[in-house]
Formats: structure tokens, C-alpha cells, sequence
């Protein structure tokens, strides 16, 4: 489990599982308005499980974990062209999930339970200069559900993790065949979810980091020289 040659400590999992199912309906606008709009909800339900054997000199321990998840989630956008060629959009979505975990190491621990939810927003501007150019700025939050670490058996879940992201760059087409994109962004994360082991531990779980901020800048390019 170290990573090295040495047989101090290793571990197998004969046997993992993960059954899921999701479904999402939509009501979208239909013509050619100056006002677009979408309204959507959606439903997510899955059951995970692992089981860990954690081999030592003369001992074994055997970690296993149930863990059921159950999300909703509600949203509505709308785009409003304001002006000649200048479009403004906004909307919001309403997230809710709940996990319940069983843990067992040894004996059948009580099962836990924590819901989480958050209403992360969205929102952009859009300029056509002309056919072939158009500006853009973006502004919108994330949001991961915390979790519970299965394989680590514990009963305290992994906070959730958000995000702010600025966006804002140009989109050109040059001619029927070439396309190029700029643009400039910077992520701001809050509790980031990242996958590290303690000194001591058996296996790398998640935990939360206090903050990450990513800033960059993309460019692409594409083109079809022939039809």
C-alpha cells in the first residue's frame, strides 16, 4: 500500500459495485423571439459499495461500505436578445442530495446520513460584432455534493465543493473553413475534494483543501482545407 516491494502491508478488493440511475425532462421555447428560455428538472439515485481487505503479518482486517445516494435538482435559464445583436442570459439551478452510509470494520457501525444542497447561478453576455465575430463574458458556480469516504469507513463526509468561474473571450469565423476561439478564465475553488493519504493511513481518501484558484488563458484553432 506504500508503493514499494516491500510485503509490510497490501490490500485487495474482490468485490466493488456502483448501480445508478438518472432521468431528466426539459421544456424548451420554440421560435425566433428576442426571448429564449429552458426549464428543466432532473433526478438522480445510486447504491455503491466496496469491500477492502487489508493484509498485515499474521493479521487481516476487513473494511466494508454501503453507501446510497438520492439527488434533485430544479433549473431555469432564460435569453433575452436586448439590443440589435446583443443578448444577455441568466439563470439559477437548485441542487439537493442526500447519503446515507453504512460502514463496517469488524462489526456493522450506525448508519449516518447528511443532505446537502446549494442554488448555484449563471449568467453571460453576448455580443455579435458581425457574422464571423462575436464577444462573450460568462460568470457561473459550481457545486460537487459532499460524500462519505467508503473505503476509509468514516462516519464524517467530505464537505461539498464549490466554485466561481469568470469567463470572457471573442469567437471568430473567418471564412466558411477556419474557426478560432480566445478567451481568458479564472476558477476560484472553495473547500476543494482531493484524494491524499495521511501518514499512517492504509489507503488515500478524499479530503477537503481550504482553496485553489486556477487562471489561464485557451486558445484553438480549427480548419477544413478540404469539403
Amino acid at each position: 500500500s506504500d508503493g514499494s516491494s516491500v510485503p509490510g502491508r497490501w490490500l485487495e478488493s474482490p468485490r466493488d459495485f456502483n448501480n445508478a440511475w438518472s432521468q431528466e425532462v426539459r421544456l424548451v421555447s420554440q421560435g425566433d423571439g428576442p426571448l429564449q428560455w429552458i426549464v428543466g428538472a432532473m433526478g438522480f439515485g445510486s447504491k455503491a459499495g466496496t469491500t477492502l481487505d487489508v493484509y498485515t503479518p499474521g493479521r487481516v482486517t476487513n473494511i466494508r461500505g454501503r453507501q446510497k445516494a438520492k439527488a434533485y435538482a430544479g433549473y431555469a435559464e432564460a435569453t433575452y436578445e436586448v439590443l440589435d445583436r446583443l443578448f444577455v442570459s441568466g439563470g439559477v439551478r437548485y441542487s439537493w442530495e442526500r447519503k446515507t452510509f453504512t460502514p463496517f470494520v469488524g462489526t456493522v457501525s450506525p448508519t449516518v446520513s447528511k443532505a446537502f444542497d446549494d442554488w448555484t447561478p449563471h449568467g453571460s453576455v453576448r455580443f455579435e460584432l458581425s457574422p464571423e465575430a462575436t464577444l462573450f463574458a460568462t460568470y457561473s458556480e459550481g457545486f460537487k455534493s459532499g460524500i462519505y469516504n467508503i473505503a476509509a469507513a468514516g462516519t464524517v463526509p467530505v464537505r461539498p465543493e464549490t466554485i466561481k468561474a469568470i469567463e470572457a473571450g471573442v469567437k471568430l469565423q473567418p471564412s466558411s473553413f477556419l474557426r478560432a476561439n480566445l478567451s481568458a478564465f479564472t476558477y476560484d475553488y472553495k473547500d476543494l475534494q482531493v484524494s491524499a493519504r495521511l501518514a499512517g493511513n492504509t489507503v488515500a481518501f478524499l479530503q477537503n483543501v481550504g482553496a485553489a484558484k486556477i487562471k489561464g488563458i485557451d486558445f484553438d484553432i480549427s480548419a477544413a482545407p478540404v469539403e
